[in-house]
């Protein structure tokens, strides 16, 4: 188990469905070779539809769970709080308002303990 690295999933442009999936795929991946922390960072991203993304973050909420692990959304205070709205934010799942901010909620996460 990777607990001190973070993986890094960047997202530029306008966000849609297949690069919702492609992100839920990613993170599925990176879990089954062993990394357990994550940030997606949104802050260059332009349009960014709160379904899609809430679905496939959603989606790998439970593998995140039983992995211990964490993904931390970097987004604008608009897109974070849009995001907020509509998912539960806690130990598992994240936002922050820089990539700087997610990386240091991700590492300040403990496996297996608080968060």
């Amino acid at each position: 188990m990777q607990t001190d690295v973070v993986e890094v999933i960047d997202v530029a442009g306008d966000v849609g469905r297949r690069d919702a999936r492609e992100i839920a795929a990613r993170v599925h991946s990176a879990l089954g070779q062993g990394a357990v922390r994550f940030v997606v960072d949104l802050t260059r991203a332009g349009s960014v539809p709160e379904g899609p993304l809430t679905l496939a973050l959603l989606g790998v909420r439970p593998a995140l769970a039983r992995a211990d692990g964490r993904l931390v959304v970097a987004a604008s205070d608009e897109v974070a709080g849009r995001l907020a709205s509509v998912l539960r934010l806690d130990g598992v799942l994240g936002a922050a308002a820089s990539r700087p901010e997610a990386l240091a909620a991700c590492l300040a996460a403990v496996p297996g303990g608080s968060r």
